[in-house]
């Protein structure tokens, strides 16, 4: 059914609007399905000059077909019922499938987490969740496989070896291994290419992913600030794929826990969709880079 709001015609010299409203239904009834739309408008038009004589004018232009040099497949529509296993509250929904949402950091809160992923995202080749890289993260949904790609990249007892309990935040606090990219993500350097990883983080003469191959760095309070500083000896050389840093467990568990779960819910984001991390960090220009020279990265971050 489709019907016009408004004149679709227009004479000489006259200006209004019209819109064209096209309903989609979908069932309900089965969990877990996918449904998948397209909608679409292609506009013929004709032009009717003084003489009577009718000439075609910009006959079947089509909204979809990328005239404009961006828009093709970006109205693909993907509406999905939760799954028996979904969280409470879960109702289903609809997302343009084609367009990558953005997961922000709260790096006022969590500066620790947040400035490890920066430095991953910014520094590294692979430019894991960068927007301006165009290189998203894709989220992976194998608990079974996050799992296997954490205790690769954050073996038990790294964080309380290499870390420094200057970076905890209270009493209760805790040392914690935080990976990026993401464990629960195709990106993650634990996940082999085998598994389905797309950057695997292989050590020298090694063929299982391991945390020995990512960038390893370690929080500490100096002054009134926290620095991030490389594991003595394992300085980067930025080829690396991956970063594991020993934080603080609440920056690292809050930065991401039931903030991330809730950004899943709104966005209905499935296994391999692909999504932005906005880490809400910048160096301001500030960082000097001394790869190679022997020389550090220091940058000084500020909070978005």
């Amino acid at each position: 059914m489709t019907a016009w709001k408004g004149k679709p015609w227009w004479v000489s010299g006259e200006m209004h609007s019209a819109t064209l409203t096209t309903p989609f239904s979908w069932d309900t009834s089965l969990a877990g399905t996918d449904y998948r739309f397209k909608p679409d408008i292609q506009i013929d038009a004709n032009i009717l000059p003084a003489d009577g004589k009718i000439r075609p004018f910009k006959t079947g232009y089509q909204w979809s077909l990328d005239y404009d040099g961006g828009t093709e497949d970006l109205d693909r529509i993907r509406c999905d019922t939760p799954a028996g296993d979904a969280p409470a509250g879960s109702v289903p929904g609809c997302v343009f499938v084609n367009v990558a949402p953005t997961y922000t950091f709260n790096a006022k809160a969590f500066p620790q987490a947040a400035a490890h992923a920066w430095l991953i995202q910014k520094a590294t080749a692979k430019h894991p969740g960068s927007m301006v890289d165009q290189k998203p993260l894709y989220y992976m949904g194998d608990e079974s496989q996050n799992n296997r790609s954490r205790t690769r990249i954050c073996p038990t007892g790294w964080a309380a070896n290499n870390g420094d309990p200057s970076a905890l935040v209270d009493a209760g606090d805790t040392l914690n291994c935080d990976e990026f990219a993401f464990a629960s993500s195709y990106n993650s350097g634990g996940m082999s290419s085998t598994e389905g990883g797309i950057n695997p983080a292989i050590p020298p003469g090694k063929t299982t992913p391991s945390g020995d191959a990512c960038i390893s760095m370690y929080a500490k309070k100096h002054g009134s600030m926290i620095h991030l500083f490389s594991q003595d000896g394992a300085d980067p050389t930025f080829n690396e794929v991956c970063g594991r840093a020993a934080i603080s467990g609440m920056h690292n568990q809050e930065s991401m826990g039931g903030h991330f779960a809730n950004f899943m819910k709104q966005m209905r984001i499935k296994d391999k969709d692909a999504y932005w991390l906005d880490t809400r960090m910048d160096d301001g220009g500030t960082c000097r880079y001394g790869v190679g020279g022997g020389q550090p990265v220091i940058c000084e971050l500020v909070t978005q």
